[in-house]
């Protein structure tokens, strides 16, 4: 689950006049759909009690994990930084 980045939302508002888009104006919305079971995440950047379960890869138990943490790893060793909450305050 990816929200997108806060790039994006905050370049339709201002650039392509998205009056409402701005990633600040958004999150609300996000944090309202998540029910996020995980005690890994930065805080102010996910919610609870949504309809959306979201959870972090190391937490989750899901069909492609295997493949997702080896992407991962893959990134990494290609030089691309780790990032451990990519919802969190950067992408």
């Amino acid at each position: 689950y990816v929200r997108g980045d806060r790039r994006n939302y905050d370049q339709w508002a201002k650039e392509l006049g998205c009056t409402g888009w701005s990633y600040d104006e958004v999150l609300p919305f996000f944090l309202k759909s998540e029910n996020y079971v995980s005690s890994v995440g930065e805080l102010g950047f996910h919610g609870k009690g949504g309809p959306l379960q979201v959870t972090h890869m190391q937490d989750g138990n899901f069909k492609t994990k295997e493949v997702s943490e080896r992407f991962v790893e893959s990134c990494v060793a290609a030089g691309l930084p780790v990032n451990h909450d990519y919802n969190g305050a950067s992408q």
